[in-house]
């Protein structure tokens, strides 16, 4: 497919860093008093960025630091999607000024800055480290911002990036008019396994449906007699491997099921933020904290422990208030 057509409102910040230290013994060096262990230290941090106000689009910011030996390398990548076509956009992240980028005729565009390097463009000198990042945002042509996110550090359980158990279970909602699909998404990792997996009912019945993470096309499955359809993806197996594209599984935001004429059939997006383990007694997920945010379609939630997206349906139902408006 071509072209994508992405929706709004249901991206939610990610941040996703970590701290490793190992040694390798072909990176090994022999000095005077014998062996010296090279050591090298790696830092990410991750920010999904939503749309301001009535704008449209996403994006997503990674800002990734390599030591080895006090030499370090540090890397910058953009990337926007579903933005104002032929449109240029400035990027910045605390201020800093990455560089503006044109979008093309989808409303893509990307930026990668990187250092030290000789064939792409150097990563600004006074850019605050991983662990001190705070926001990214987009401004159009105008001087406008049209996205915005937030970054926040987090370390796997030993230290190393991503080796922490994470589980994601997020729902997938039906974007037309009185459509009737609905369906699940869920990541998963624990150690070196991961997986990826979202069904869906509600279907059309031997419809074929092609699945999209973050753009990606992740795999095409057809409805049974009932109209239901799984896709499911693991790390490491053979008989349905979960590509490179989509490995962290942290890292994976808007899974979109496309159906026939490139209708968008069930959307949703991930956090970032483990949320499977907080189910309650009932077998709902259950989340407490402060608001922070309201947006057309749900609103920003601060827990203890993380930041999460709410986003409502026509299936919400509230206690105590008529509706987001209360």
């Amino acid at each position: 497919m071509n072209t994508r057509r992405l929706t709004t409102g249901l991206l939610a910040l990610i941040t996703a860093a970590g701290l490793a230290v190992d040694s390798d013994a072909s990176s090994r060096r022999r000095t005077g008093a014998g062996r010296a262990t090279a050591v090298r230290t790696t830092a990410e941090a991750i920010a999904a960025l939503t749309p301001v106000g009535a704008a449209s689009g996403w994006g997503r910011v990674k800002v990734e630091e390599k030591t080895r030996d006090a030499r370090q390398k540090r890397q910058v990548e953009v990337d926007l999607f579903g933005l104002e076509p032929a449109t240029r956009h400035t990027i910045e992240i605390d201020g800093v000024e990455l560089g503006s980028v044109m979008t093309d005729g989808a409303g893509w565009a990307s930026l990668k800055l990187e250092s030290p390097d000789d064939d792409r463009p150097p990563v600004p000198a006074e850019l605050p480290a991983v662990f001190d990042l705070e926001s990214a945002t987009v401004q159009d042509s105008s001087g406008a911002f049209v996205l915005e996110g937030s970054f926040l550090a987090l370390e796997g359980d030993d230290g190393v990036p991503g080796a922490a158990m994470h589980k994601e279970k997020i729902a997938l909602v039906d974007p037309r008019t009185g459509g009737m699909a609905n369906g699940i998404a869920k990541v998963e990792r624990e150690a070196g396994e991961q997986e990826f997996k979202t069904r869906a009912t509600g279907l059309i019945p031997d419809d074929s449906y092609d699945v999209y993470v973050d753009g990606f096309l992740a795999g095409m499955v057809i409805a049974d007699a009932v109209g239901q359809a799984e896709l499911e993806l693991e790390h490491p197996d053979d008989s349905n491997p979960l590509p490179m594209e989509l490995r962290p599984i942290e890292d994976l935001r808007l899974v979109e099921w496309i159906g026939e004429g490139d209708v968008i059939v069930l959307t949703g997006s991930f956090s970032g933020m483990s949320n499977d383990d907080d189910a309650g007694e009932d077998g709902e997920d259950e989340f407490k904290g402060g608001i922070t945010e309201l947006f057309i379609d749900g609103f920003m939630l601060r827990t203890a422990s993380k930041m999460l997206t709410v986003i409502v349906t026509g299936d919400t139902t509230y206690e105590g208030i008529s509706g987001l408006g209360d």
